[in-house]
């Protein structure tokens, strides 16, 4: 009982030098510090709402496609689907590419692909198979969402913003949907690292409160569950955002509530969500 009660007292003074430390770092003064001048004003991007950058974004829009597929490219499909789900990348692949033989325009045929080449992954191949996707099936959330992954791994990182928040546009990018709880992740990161503080910081409030409606929902990705099951990470992101933008109440009391989820959450010395969204990205559809 006694070394809880230390622990407990510990964890309570962390708590404490954190706040303080966090807000004096973004100009807050401390209990004991001096009056001193008023800091200079936020950046006008560090104020911007998501739907106020640009360029705009238009929701993107599907095209038909008519062609029909002969039977053995139809059961070439079935063959790959079946080798997807047993995580044979490369038999799936050669099944696709045959299938794609018969029709090489074919969208769903190249939406297999593209998913097939980034899991291996091979980011050209990927690209070269997302260009014929796109031009039938742009309003998908996993594609939009795949584009950005690329654009971001070759260091295109506005071009990567745009394609996660075309994403975020797609008629399928429901909260629940874990693409869509990607590009939260992945536009959120970007946004901060380029000052856009308010944008992102509504990507991790609506990220957060997809986890508390659709937790279950979102788990059905196993790449999802370090997200869902340590919530505390994302509110340990929002603080930092908070108090960046001079926000230190509401930034305080997110933090506490991290704190008393998990006392370790606020001795990160960086509260990025890179490790949430690059070693175990989620790439099932």
């Amino acid at each position: 009982m006694k070394s809880e009660g230390v622990r407990s007292r510990t964890a309570g003074v962390v708590l404490a030098a954190v706040c303080v430390g966090l807000l004096t770092a973004v100009g807050c003064p401390g209990p004991a510090a001096q009056p001193t001048k008023l800091p200079a004003p936020l950046p006008p991007e560090a104020l911007l709402q998501l739907d106020e950058l640009s360029p705009r974004i238009t929701k993107p829009v599907n095209r038909s496609y008519d062609k029909v597929l002969p039977e053995s490219a139809k059961k070439a499909i079935e063959e790959a689907d079946k080798l997807l789900a047993r995580k044979d990348l490369a038999g799936a692949i050669d099944k696709l590419q045959r299938a794609a033989g018969f029709d090489p325009e074919n969208p769903d045929i190249r939406r297999r692909l593209a998913l097939a080449y980034a899991s291996l992954p091979n980011w050209g191949k990927a690209l070269e198979n997302l260009r014929k996707v796109v031009r039938y099936r742009a309003d998908d959330v996993h594609v939009q969402v795949l584009l950005g992954r690329i654009a971001a791994a070759r260091r295109q990182h506005d071009r990567a913003i745009e394609y996660f928040r075309t994403a975020l546009a797609c008629s399928d990018a429901a909260d629940s949907h874990p693409q869509t709880a990607v590009a939260l992740i992945r536009l959120g990161e970007l946004l901060r690292g380029k000052g856009y503080l308010t944008a992102s910081l509504q990507c991790f409030d609506r990220l957060r409160n997809a986890i508390d409606a659709h937790g279950r929902q979102l788990l059905s990705d196993p790449q999802m569950r370090e997200v869902v099951l340590r919530p505390e990470r994302i509110m340990r992101i929002q603080g930092d955002l908070l108090l960046r933008l001079r926000r230190p109440d509401e930034a305080v009391e997110l933090l506490r509530g991290a704190y008393r989820r998990d006392e370790t959450c606020l001795l990160y010395t960086s509260p990025s969500p890179r490790d949430l969204s690059t070693s175990r990205m989620p790439s099932s559809a």
